[in-house]
Parts: structure tokens; C-alpha cells; sequence
């Protein structure tokens, strides 16, 4: 009887995931199934994890930046106030989160800029896109969790932007002053872990919110073209006035992940993702 001689002959590490192929005479023969989830295997140009240490970069002490693990489609950088971004070891789960202290002043955020990928995402008009976010509010202000913003003049600004309230939430697509386009969904507690799913078809949008069900289906969500200056950011929105100019709008909160797809994913392959990420965080979805 042949002797099987298997060999290792490669090891992998993709989306913080080993993989071992094993071989046999020059062909593979067995391969060990990977224990990624199906959401680490999307080709979208967003996935952010503030457990995975090796992605965050500190300077004296707080965050300065939070590398993309979708290689190439952009990373964030740190903006504004330097000391109210830290790394928070066994934040939730045994995992570690990037906590935000509010501060309207200095409004600090990681941003990427214009041109990344990511922030294209946003860019035009109908563009579909799945954003698939998972924090924790730490307080009772209003704040953005995500944006992709522009200050277009002294009187206008843009803004796609998931925003927590306590009483009413909402997915902004404002394309200029006076007209937010808010669809609104249930405010959020502070102190109570959740998942965030937006869906975009580029003219109608679908959430979840903590949920396997819909908390707005289908609901038509539909503006003109966005400029090519916005910029994908975490914390802080743009708005309008002198260039630069933020917001004065900002909750505390722990970032622990997000995923932003340039697609409108499915239902189930949404709800797959949060359930597989309410597994990782140790989150409960009704």
C-alpha cells in the first residue's frame, strides 16, 4: 500500500482566518474548511474591525488611524480632537472597541479621503450600497455612526449618514440644505449593543436595526447626483460653511466593526452577516 505523504503547502491569512491546504502527490486532496464568515468574503471596499489590533495604529496613547482590511479600498485616518480616541482592551465579548468621548468642538472622527474607493461608494447618483454596522452609543446625544459628507458652499452641504437618536433614528441622503431625505426608524439606548444594516438600491432603501426583520422595507430614498468630494468618515459629518466645517452633532460611543459593500447585498445574505457578527460580539437580535 502507497504511503500517503501529505504536506502543507501553503497557509493563508484571509479575513483574520487560517487556512491549510493539504496535497498529495502534487495534487490537492483535502482542504480544511474555513470558519470565516460569508460577510469576510465580500469584495466590497469597506471592512473595518477594532479588534483586530493589528489594523488599529496609536500615537501617545489614542487611535490615529484604523487600517482597511479590504486591501486598496482606503484606510482612516484620524481628524480633530487627538485625545478622545482610544483602544479599549475586553470592551465587549472579550474584544477589543475604539471608543469615541464626545466632543462637539473638536469633533474627532477617521475619515478617508475623496478619492479612496470607499468613499466613491457614495459618489453619483444611484448608487446602490449595503453598510452593515456594529457599536455601541455611550450616552444620550445625538450622533452620527457613519457619513459620507461634503461641504459643497457657505450654504449647502451633503450627507449620506446613518445618525442615532434616542427617540428616532434615521439613514440621511441629503443633497442639499433644507431637504435631509431622512426615512426614520426606532431611537437607540444608550448602553445597549446594536447592529445596523442599511440596504441601498440606489433608490430605495431597506434597515435592520438589532433584528433578523425589517425595521423599513423598500422604503423609496432617491436624490439627485452626490458630489465626488464627499468623504467616507466614522463619528463626524461635514456641513455646510467655510471648507472643513463639521458638525456640532456627536454622541459618545464604542465602534466595534463595520462592513460597506458597493452592492445591495440580499436579505439573507444581510441577515446571515448579522447573525454571524451578533455571534462574534456577543449581541442578541430579536
Amino acid at each position: 500500500m502507497p504511503v500517503i505523504n501529505l504536506r502543507e503547502q501553503r497557509k493563508s491569512f484571509l479575513a483574520g482566518v487560517e487556512q491549510t491546504a493539504l496535497w498529495q502527490g502534487g495534487a490537492k486532496v483535502w482542504a480544511k474548511p474555513s470558519s470565516a464568515p460569508a460577510y469576510a468574503l465580500w469584495g466590497g471596499p469597506g471592512w473595518f474591525d477594532a479588534s483586530d489590533g493589528a489594523t488599529v495604529t496609536q500615537d501617545a496613547g489614542f487611535v490615529s488611524g484604523l487600517l482597511n482590511k479590504r486591501p486598496g479600498g482606503g484606510d482612516l485616518f484620524r481628524a480633530g480632537t487627538a485625545d478622545r480616541l482610544s483602544l479599549v482592551a475586553n470592551a465587549r465579548n472579550g474584544r477589543s472597541a475604539i471608543r469615541l468621548v464626545r466632543d462637539t468642538g473638536g469633533r474627532p472622527r477617521l475619515a478617508a479621503v475623496p478619492t479612496a474607493p470607499l468613499s466613491q461608494v457614495f459618489q453619483g447618483d444611484d448608487r446602490p450600497y449595503t453598510a452593515i454596522t456594529v457599536y455601541m452609543p455611550n450616552d444620550t446625544n445625538t450622533g452620527y455612526i457613519w457619513t459620507a459628507s461634503a461641504t459643497i458652499s457657505e450654504t449647502t452641504s451633503q450627507q449620506i449618514a446613518l445618525i442615532r437618536r434616542t427617540a428616532t433614528s434615521s439613514i440621511r441622503r441629503q443633497l442639499a440644505e433644507g431637504s435631509a431625505n431622512d426615512v426614520n426608524f426606532a431611537g437607540q439606548a444608550a448602553n445597549a449593543a446594536r447592529i445596523v444594516a442599511v440596504q441601498h438600491t440606489g433608490t430605495s432603501i431597506s434597515v435592520w436595526d438589532n433584528s433578523t426583520a425589517k425595521a423599513v422595507s423598500g422604503v423609496t430614498q432617491n436624490t439627485g447626483a452626490f458630489s465626488t468630494d464627499l468623504d467616507f468618515a466614522l463619528f463626524a459629518s461635514r456641513t455646510l460653511g467655510p471648507p472643513g466645517a463639521y458638525a456640532s452633532v456627536q454622541c459618545s460611543l464604542d465602534f466595534y466593526e463595520i462592513v460597506i459593500e458597493n452592492t445591495a447585498r440580499s436579505d439573507a445574505e444581510i441577515v446571515q452577516a448579522m447573525q454571524d457578527l451578533a455571534a462574534k460580539w456577543g449581541i442578541t437580535l430579536s
